[in-house]
């Protein structure tokens, strides 16, 4: 599997956002990387502590920028954040329980949610608050 570089195409023009998506693909990254060296079951520890600390301090901070900037479908937008989180945690769940293909189940998932929910989802909201901005 190839690294996933970032690309000026998934800019939101949003510092902080785009920082933590950068981050984000660290993540996958990553995971690629030990999927590549074959050493994911022993590793993949490290990636679960990343997402975890992900979770806990960038969709936060995603949540909060959304709220303070009345983002209409504000709602759906935690419910999905609030599924991610359910999913990683049952993988994790998977992972303790020697899934022996836990390395791909997650990767495949978090390459969904960065080309589904960050570039589609979060694109659409951030572009949403700097119209409405601009507008004021």
């Amino acid at each position: 599997m190839e690294i996933r570089n970032w690309e000026e195409k998934y800019k939101l023009n949003q510092k902080k956002i785009d920082e933590h998506h950068k981050k984000f693909l660290d993540i996958i990254n990553m995971l690629i990387k030990i999927s590549n060296e074959r050493s994911c079951e022993e590793e993949i520890s490290l990636v679960f502590f990343r997402l975890i600390y992900y979770v806990d301090n960038f969709l936060i901070e995603e949540e909060i920028y959304l709220k303070e900037n009345k983002y209409p479908k504000f709602k759906q937008h935690k419910e999905a954040h609030n599924t991610f989180i359910h999913e990683i945690l049952k993988l994790q769940n998977e992972y303790q329980n020697r899934n022996k293909t836990i390395c791909k189940s997650l990767l495949d998932f978090l390459q969904n949610w960065f080309d589904k929910h960050i570039l589609e989802t979060d694109k659409e909201a951030v572009g949403f608050i700097i119209n409405s901005t601009a507008q004021e």
